[in-house]
């Protein structure tokens, strides 16, 4: 990126970080980020948080005992939403992939029933939802209208460079969607086709209780399902741990 278009703007009494790309905010970190740059309350984008200041990624899986898989993005940072009424981190790319989603729901780090503490802060340790709020129990579709309301639409959609209305899987999205115009690519969000650990875990069932959905892998829009088994035969590169962090009020 050349220089001169790059503007640094250090608030030392809140102790806030911005680089602007023109009027652009393309990161932010601070310590405790409490304006929202994109969004609302129910559903909105604060900024990244540094992994210095929240976590690593080996770091969380040391604390909740997680081994399984191969580890990589450790010191990427947090992507920080409000969703709900309620403030998460969310990790920007993937911490593990080669990971089978039984290895996340032995910890107990798939549906918020695990919680650690975090620089004097409580959060639950969880999956994303890809399905739409309300049907987490469903077991009749994949993708398609049943992803339309979900966390991970709400949250990831709108902060990509292909919103509101140029998605790859347009059959799992209600376009036009919120464009908070941060423009981040699947690089940097980790959910291209090649990716490692591209096709993040999620928290819902697939089409059979033998499956779990996962979300991203062919573009940020995309679904479909994995077997969750350990089995080497199931097992492969491209399924991913993107956990989230809620934190506890």
């Amino acid at each position: 990126m050349d220089s001169r278009n790059i503007k640094e703007i250090k608030n030392l009494n809140t102790n806030i970080s911005k680089v602007l790309n023109g009027n652009k905010v393309i990161w932010q970190g601070e310590a405790d980020p409490t304006k929202l740059i994109g969004g609302n309350l129910q559903a909105g984008f604060y900024g990244e948080c540094p992994s210095s200041l929240l976590i690593t990624g080996d770091e969380l899986a040391r604390q909740i005992g997680l081994t399984a898989g191969t580890s990589q993005f450790s010191n990427e940072s947090w992507l920080k939403f409000s969703y709900l009424g309620k403030v998460e981190y969310v990790a920007k790319k993937p911490f593990r992939y080669l990971i089978p989603w039984n290895s996340i729901n032995a910890v107990n780090a798939v549906f918020g029933n695990r919680r650690i503490n975090i620089k004097g802060k409580t959060y639950k340790v969880r999956l994303m939802k890809g399905k739409t709020e309300g049907k987490q129990g469903d077991q009749e579709y994949y993708y398609g209208s049943i992803n339309y309301n979900s966390e991970w639409n709400r949250l990831m959609l709108p902060i990509h460079e292909n919103a509101p209305s140029n998605w790859k899987n347009p059959e799992n999205v209600v376009s036009p969607t919120e464009n908070w115009n941060n423009g981040y690519k699947d690089s940097d969000l980790c959910t291209g086709s090649t990716d490692n650990g591209a096709r993040s875990w999620c928290q819902e069932y697939g089409t059979r209780q033998s499956t779990r959905l996962v979300r991203g892998g062919k573009g940020v829009s995309y679904a479909t399902m994995e077997e969750t088994l350990e089995n080497p035969i199931y097992l492969h590169r491209l399924q991913g741990w993107r956990p989230v962090l809620e934190l506890v009020d």
